[in-house]
């Protein structure tokens, strides 16, 4: 294998014209004109021509080792960063307030954005890379605000008329909702330039979260970290064949991996390892381990339960199918109630009693897929069943801790380049930055077979959002707790529950409406 160092200058970021700009730690780059463009693409195409399209039960294992460095191919003759004009900005310093920490004490949220130089890390490096085909093509300058509070960062800038902030990676998107009922947040459908329809913008997040035809908040390519905190499943492939169950690869190709079938199979797979009579997780072999919290909220994205609607006028209709609700709740409470199952466990105990071989079925967010390199039996990556084979598609929700984009709506003073930027680095991040994490970094090096490469891109196709979830008033609050008790009462729950809910959530719609027509 080949690798290059290609852009191998930078310096320490300076203020932006007409002064210092926000508060944290700014980060920034200045590196020569990229000459050399041609051979970053090659090294990003190698990572996705090594993934093969074969769903074979005969594909080879991936070999994982020295995967940091990739082999270099002739890229396609045209490629979506060719859709950025030529143009010069004169340096400008275009800032996004980013977490200065992110989960488990790493900074994901200001590495995806900026980061120093190259390390031979494959995503570090590609985050560089982008942001020189940003400075190449438009001589803008991507820099990072790290603080430790976004919000309150975010809210006290807007509140003083600052534009310290050209974009916000608003963490939480809860808080990012908080910023809409305070109209303080631009509509991105106003922002020129950007292709909202072009697959480096999250259509489904568009969809979803407009409040009549317009959209106070955006993800795309741009953020990494949304693939990072993506909930699926992940499987003990030797168990699987120990005890004879059916490929759930198979299941999930064939649109057969559906409430029932994870049932069978969570309730087929079990051992009291130690004879004692009693299930206990790190003693015994568990069908199927969840923790309680984000794993059971996402049956509710995952069975396609919110259907919520609205009218020309903003009214709101909740359009809850009851019956669909209740042969989920029933279904389920006869896994969750199994003594071979266990909802209450930590995410991260779970994983070692995982890797251990004694759990078949675990729940996860993605970004615990390299926490089992080290894994010696053979595991698939899986997205969460679908309620029956009559759902059109798989679903699984993205957690409402990690970022989502706003535009704050201080940011007015040049819609052209907001708009030229924002869309560079949508298309640089899903030409580069996304291929390095996808292809390469998960794919590759965590993979073990082409088949978890195909079920990689079903996980996610399969992200969708909510704004009542994210808003903090949705049925989800309803229903997760009684997913997590094993409860079948929905007809009654609900019935009590149905006008507040109603009430709550016209009431966050209403407050984002009123708010931004000021």
């Amino acid at each position: 294998m080949i690798s290059y160092n290609l852009f191998s200058t930078f310096s320490q970021p300076g203020c932006r014209q007409g002064g210092q700009r926000g508060s944290g730690n700014s980060y920034g780059l200045t590196i020569s004109r990229a000459t050399a463009l041609a051979l970053v693409l090659a090294i990003i195409f190698a990572g996705m021509m090594s993934c093969s399209s074969d769903k074979s039960s005969d594909t080879p294992d991936i070999v994982t080792e020295n995967i940091d460095t990739v082999a270099v191919t002739e890229p396609p003759e045209t490629q979506p960063f060719d859709k950025v004009p030529q143009l010069d900005y004169d340096g400008y310093e275009f800032n996004v307030l980013t977490l200065s920490s992110g989960i488990n004490a790493t900074s994901r949220f200001t590495q995806e954005i900026w980061v120093e130089n190259e390390n031979g890390e494959t995503i570090n490096d590609a985050v560089f890379t982008r942001n020189g085909m940003i400075l190449d093509r438009l001589n803008v300058k991507i820099l990072a605000v790290s603080v430790d509070d976004v919000y309150n960062t975010a809210m006290q800038a807007i509140l003083a008329g600052d534009d310290a902030y050209d974009l916000h990676g608003m963490y939480s998107k809860g808080r990012a909702a908080t910023l809409a009922t305070m109209g303080l947040t631009r509509d991105w459908y106003e922002i020129p330039i950007i292709d909202m329809s072009a697959e480096w913008w999250n259509s489904k997040c568009s969809e979803t979260l407009s409040v009549l035809g317009r959209l106070y908040m955006m993800s795309g390519a741009i953020l990494i970290s949304e693939i990072d905190d993506e909930l699926a499943m992940i499987y003990n492939k030797q168990l699987a064949v120990d005890y004879n169950m059916e490929s759930i690869y198979d299941l999930v190709f064939d649109g057969s991996w559906t409430l029932d079938t994870f049932a069978r199979q969570a309730l087929a797979v079990h051992s009291d390892i130690n004879g004692d009579g009693v299930m206990k997780p790190g003693d015994d072999l568990f069908g199927y381990i969840q923790d309680p919290a984000s794993m059971s909220i996402n049956w509710v994205f995952s069975c396609d339960l919110l259907k919520e609607t609205l009218d020309d006028e903003g009214k709101l209709s909740l359009n809850v199918n009851i019956d669909r609700v209740q042969s989920m709740l029933e279904r389920l409470s006869e896994v969750m109630k199994a003594d071979t199952v266990n909802i209450g466990l930590d995410l991260y105990v779970g994983l070692d009693y995982f890797i251990a071989d004694q759990i078949y079925i675990y729940a996860i967010i993605l970004r615990n897929i390299e926490l089992l390199r080290d894994m010696e039996s053979d595991f698939g990556i899986i997205p969460y069943p679908k309620f029956d084979e009559a759902q059109p598609e798989y679903l699984n929700h993205v957690g409402s801790a990690s970022p989502i984009l706003t535009i704050p709506i201080t940011n007015i003073s040049d819609d052209e380049l907001l708009g030229n930027v924002l869309e560079a680095m949508a298309i640089a991040s899903y030409q580069v930055v996304r291929p390095a994490y996808f292809e390469v970094a998960l794919k590759e090096k965590y993979a073990r077979d082409g088949e978890t490469q195909q079920m990689l891109d079903i996980i996610l196709e399969s992200r969708t959002y909510n704004l009542g979830y994210i808003g903090g008033c949705s049925i989800v609050s309803v229903i997760a707790p009684m997913i997590k008790s094993g409860s079948t009462d929905f007809v009654s729950t609900w019935a009590s529950r149905e006008t507040s809910m109603l009430t709550q959530y016209q009431n966050f719609i209403d407050k984002i409406i009123a708010e931004n027509q000021k």
